[in-house]
């Protein structure tokens, strides 16, 4: 409802835009998938570096494919700078409600955003380096995390033995 009373038509197109662009992208397919090999290898810090590059990726394509089909990149930067305007002056609302909030360095990324909204830089990449990153990443531990695990489930009687769990 606050978007609606909110932005103007021309920000609402941007945000639907933004959002079926995701959904176009399999987004949330994607998202499931790496946070499933993020939290199964959360014990290694390159699979929540390459979840965060992968979030990132997505809400940069994201906006680049809005633009795309809207032809408006400062209606997007708008709505963006609206919605978080609103989410700072209203305190119910959660930063992980947010559009776009995509974890640790969300500020970042919203200035990467709007930055590349007002410089004309929302185009889509075609070598898509978030993604390559990051499934290089996951992959690169898929083959030891299955050996960790096992270690893990091996170890926790052992633990719980002795009382440090």
């Amino acid at each position: 409802r606050w978007l609606v009373e909110q932005l103007d038509r021309r920000e609402l197109e941007a945000v639907l835009a933004h959002e079926l662009a995701h959904l176009a992208r399999r987004d949330p397919l994607t998202r499931w998938l790496g946070r499933l090999l993020r939290d199964a290898t959360a014990y290694l810090p390159g699979a929540w570096y390459a979840f965060h590059v992968l979030e990132m990726d997505e809400e940069l394509e994201a906006d680049a494919l809005a633009v795309e089909v809207t032809r408006r990149p400062l209606a997007l930067a708008s709505a963006l700078g609206k919605v978080w305007h609103g989410a700072l002056a209203a305190p119910p609302l959660s930063l992980a409600d947010l559009p776009g909030y995509a974890g640790i360095s969300s500020a970042v990324l919203l200035e990467e955003r709007l930055g590349r909204l007002l410089d004309g830089r929302a185009r889509r990449s075609r070598t898509l380096p978030g993604r390559l990153l990051a499934g290089v990443s996951l992959l690169s531990v898929g083959e030891l995390a299955p050996r960790l695990l096992a270690a893990s489930a091996s170890a926790l009687p052992l633990m719980c033995s002795m009382r440090l769990l």
